[in-house]
């Protein structure tokens, strides 16, 4: 039997139950009374207060004296139980209104609560028991979303990864959507492509206008859109489902949403007409779909996703949104203090997380001006996982803490204890260990088999959260924030960092750059990469066993072994900028192996969606020229690339892209994008919140995909767009030309 989804409710004589969605051979509701009472923390000291409050809100509540202990003050603390989930924030709000801290009195009990103290976990979803699907509708007055559901839903296609496909386009709406949830029905989970936003509440909208009752805790679902993002985190161009689908699968997917608005107004009448052009929509809706399952089929987000979930004991589907990096590692420490309990030990309680929250500025990761300019044979040097190895290494914890020096771990601020270990500490060797444990699993099979790719997916979801352990304690929102404990891991970092560079400068090095958790060393006479490889390894093996030697001297850490560090990547030819967190380097070797020549860019505009193409295009160019030492030739590129962009030939590059947030009717002002964005609906296309819409503006006029350009319109994007890129690089300096003869007077 496996667990599907969770929630609470009153039964019929008012009593709170426990519902669950399991499968057996097929879903099934199961109800029982609520497993463990409704609960939260206090400091003893307020305990007397906390049931006063109950019992004048009629409340039935109760104490429990424990083994507990406030994490952040280090007080006793005391456990009120309560009968009903509801009951909680009833109390909660009058205490803290009356400024008492409460701890732990904001976690939701049936997705968090039940699942972190029974140490449940949601169901990875069997392979082959996930259902796609994507609907389309009529949209010949404007393109409809959930808060108007005024047009019907005339297709939903959808299909497994076994590829049994199912359609859906009965002329009665009604009927179509009763076999569409028969047949979702079948299935553990549903998927597709930004469900979340529109398919799943239009669904629910259209349902409530006809009448029907939809229970969507009957059908828990992933939206694909949602978990690309999680992972994806670098900002892209679009996340349209054709550019990932182009981006990750190396195929052209059809998009009338943005190619051929007209067919979006035509979709109803193919489905009026039938036969051939009912067979052109499904064709259209199937292409999505099948996207979206080749997506999942390479990626693996679904059981990576819900992998990261299980061992967190997180709820974790995407609708509606409960997911953040934060409750990943709140809830592992969570979970830990029930084991901690369990075991006899102290249980230690940690604040509600507050929305507010109190934002202390503190020093934040060293950050090294760079030089500008081009130098040669540079390698990167990588303190490994910085962050996560230094809450390890210093025993780094809220409940750790000190405010003073009374712990054995010295602090720039404060101190921390030896004993017991921080739950966050913990968890990181926990994970660390599972996830060698996957890469393990993975390498015994060929790169191109499922199982690979499950393994790798879920290896790369372990680092995922261990990478999010030092975002949740530098979170004001976050239950485990104190501003001197996150302090006190930069500036450990920086300390570290400092070190790394005295010691390669005392060798004879340039520290050309330093940027939180890496050094950019260059030697002079470099003859052969390979032996110089060589010679950084043994200099980095010596200066590991002086670090962590150095820890346990200067701040008497008794965990120094995690501290690591390696060599990030090797350039045969770096540009430096001279701004911070913005350079290009031609890298020969990486990950411990040497690679083809390619460019690694940092921090410049290729990857930002709201610069034009032509200006991404040109700087790329530059970027080539300056690392395969062809200094000389931009002065010709530059001009022959103007002559083509005024002559017409870049059209299609010179246009701005900009996502509209919000439906187009919400904007009281509407700023250039989304005047242009209304622009496009006037002629037909569907614009969606999340969708970019391409277009020109000159001030006061505005310009989209399609119409004439004027000479004017080439010379302002060169001169806004293209010409500053020019500055930033620094061409005018190392091609001794002046920047004026590329502006928009430029020959």
């Amino acid at each position: 039997m496996k667990l599907l989804n969770l929630r609470w409710r009153r039964d019929e004589d008012g009593e709170p139950i426990l519902e669950k969605l399991v499968w057996d051979d097929g879903k099934r509701v199961r109800s029982e009374p609520l497993p463990l009472p409704p609960y939260f923390f206090l400091e003893e000291k307020n305990k007397d207060l906390a049931l006063e409050v109950a019992e004048r809100r009629g409340i039935d509540a109760r104490a429990e004296r424990g083994n507990y202990e406030t994490a952040d003050t280090h007080k006793k603390a005391v456990k009120i139980e309560v009968t009903a989930p509801s009951d909680v924030p009833k109390i909660r709000d009058v205490l803290e209104a009356k400024g008492v801290r409460c701890y732990e009195a904001d976690l939701p009990y049936s997705k968090k609560r039940i699942l972190i103290d029974k140490q449940w976990s949601i169901t990875i979803p069997d392979n082959n028991k996930i259902l796609f699907f994507d609907i389309e509708t009529d949209a010949r007055k404007y393109f409809p979303r959930p808060e108007r559901p005024d047009q019907r839903i005339i297709l939903i296609l959808a299909r497994d990864m076994n590829g049994r496909e199912f359609i859906f386009d009965d002329r009665d709406e009604e009927e179509l959507l009763r076999r569409f949830l028969q047949t979702a029905y079948r299935y553990q989970v549903l998927c597709g492509y930004n469900i979340d936003n529109f398919d799943t509440p239009y669904i629910l909208a259209r349902a409530q206008v006809l009448g029907i009752d939809i229970d969507h805790f009957l059908f828990p679902q992933y939206d694909f859109l949602a978990l690309y993002k999680e992972i994806f985190k670098r900002k892209q161009e679009s996340y349209s489902l054709a550019s990932v689908s182009k981006r990750i699968l190396g195929i052209e997917l059809e998009d009338w949403g943005s190619d051929s608005a007209d067919k979006v107004r035509r979709m109803y009448e193919m489905w009026e007409r039938g036969g051939e052009e009912l067979k052109k929509l499904h064709a259209y809706t199937r292409s999505q779909v099948d996207a979206n399952v080749k997506l999942e089929e390479k990626l693996r987000l679904i059981p990576m996703r819900a992998m990261i979930c299980s061992k967190a004991h997180l709820w974790p589907y995407t609708f509606p949104r409960m997911y953040m990096r934060a409750s990943i590692i709140e809830n592992l420490i969570l979970s830990r203090q029930v084991e901690r309990e369990n075991e006899g030990l102290t249980r230690f309680v940690f604040p509600s997380r507050s929305e507010e929250g109190e934002k202390e500025s503190y020093v934040g990761g060293f950050v090294m001006d760079p030089p500008r300019g081009i130098i040669e044979n540079v390698a990167v040097l990588d303190l490994v996982s910085i962050y996560p190895a230094i809450i390890m290494a210093f025993n780094v914890g809220a409940e750790t803490w000190r405010e003073d020096k009374s712990g054995e771990i010295l602090a720039p601020h404060g101190s921390f204890v030896k004993e017991p270990r921080s739950s966050v500490a913990e968890i990181l060797g926990d994970l660390i260990e599972l996830r060698m444990h996957y890469k393990k699993l993975r390498n015994q099979y060929h790169p191109d088999s499922t199982e690979y790719k499950i393994y790798d997916g879920m290896q790369f979801g372990v680092k995922f959260i261990i990478n999010a352990s030092y975002g949740v304690l530098g979170f004001e929102k976050s239950r485990l924030y104190r501003w001197e404990i996150a302090e006190n891991i930069t500036l450990y970092a920086r300390s570290i960092l400092n070190y790394l560079r005295h010691y390669f400068t005392s060798l004879g090095y340039r520290v050309v750059y330093s940027d939180t958790d890496s050094v950019f060393v260059h030697k002079r006479n470099i003859r052969n990469i390979r032996e110089w490889v060589d010679e950084l390894q043994n200099q980095l093996s010596e200066f590991r066993d002086r670090m962590r030697k150095w820890a346990v001297v200067v701040y008497n850490s008794p965990y120094t072994d995690v501290l690591d560090i390696k060599i990030d990547r090797v350039a045969v030819r770096a540009y430096f900028s001279g701004k911070k967190k913005r350079y290009a380097l031609l890298s020969v070797y990486e990950d411990d192996e040497f690679i083809a020549p390619y460019i690694h860019t940092k921090g410049f505009e290729l990857v930002r969606g709201d610069t034009v193409k032509i200006a991404k295009r040109v700087q790329e160019d530059l970027l080539r020229m300056l690392l395969t030492g062809r200094e000389k030739e931009i002065l010709h590129y530059l001009k022959e690339m103007k002559r083509r962009v005024m002559k017409g030939e870049f059209d299609d590059d010179l246009f701005l892209l900009k996502q509209v947030t919000k439906p187009l009717d919400e904007y009281v002002n509407p700023p250039p994008h989304v005047r242009a964005a209304q622009e496009y609906e006037r002629r037909g296309m569907q614009i969606r919140p999340g969708d970019k819409v391409q277009f020109l503006w000159d001030g006061k006029n505005i310009k989209i995909r399609g119409e004439t350009l004027t000479a004017a319109d080439r010379a302002r994007v060169w001169e806004h767009q293209v010409a500053p890129i020019l500055e930033r690089l620094g061409v005018d300096e190392l091609s001794q030309m002046k920047l004026s003869d590329f502006g928009s007077e430029g020959r």
